[in-house]
């Protein structure tokens, strides 16, 4: 991994935790991340089971 992948990653997950937090959404509801192919939208796409704080 170069220092530029490993320097936006944490920028990447940061933005779409804060999406998914900011949506409210519940346990059993299902979320359609369209346009996974960008580094936001490939973070929840490979981290099945990450939840939003209560």
């Amino acid at each position: 991994m170069s220092w530029e992948v490993a320097a936006a990653l944490p920028v990447a997950a940061n933005t779409a935790y804060q999406a998914l937090t900011d949506i409210g959404l519940k346990p059993g509801e299902t979320l359609v991340v369209d346009g996974a192919a960008g580094g936001v939208g490939t973070v929840p796409c490979n981290s099945p089971g990450i939840s939003a704080p209560p």
